[in-house]
């Protein structure tokens, strides 16, 4: 299965906002086709690898300064958001993991020109 449609569903989600952690389990179900909890979880964290390594979207907190980015390596973040995520064997729900995603100038880019390769 591509990620592509995964990813660009998340990318378009966070032109207009950060977007929560929580609405990956969607994105992973309705567009990537998941249908198991073991599923969700490999796609979105997958979607997720793929679009920091390629430096599309930046993971961070939201304070109220606004958002703050990790300091941790994609490989870091996955790991930390998959630790947190298996805490919820439903999968995390609206502010049960505090992580957050931020559209990035390349993510931007991305958006612009939709059939660029990645």
């Amino acid at each position: 299965m591509s990620l592509r449609p995964m990813l660009d569903r998340l990318l378009l989600a966070a032109a207009d906002d950060w977007v929560g952690v929580w609405e990956l389990p969607w994105i992973a179900t309705s567009v990537g086709g998941a249908s198991s909890s073991d599923e969700v979880l490999r796609l979105s964290l997958a979607v997720i690898r793929e679009a920091l390594v390629r430096g599309l979207i930046e993971v961070g907190d939201v304070t109220e300064a606004g958002f703050r980015p990790w300091r941790a390596s994609p490989d870091e973040a996955c790991r930390r958001i998959e630790a947190e995520w298996r805490g919820f064997p439903n999968g995390p729900r609206l502010g049960e993991i505090a992580c957050w995603f931020n559209l990035t100038p390349a993510g931007r880019r991305q958006l612009d020109h939709p059939g660029a390769a990645l």
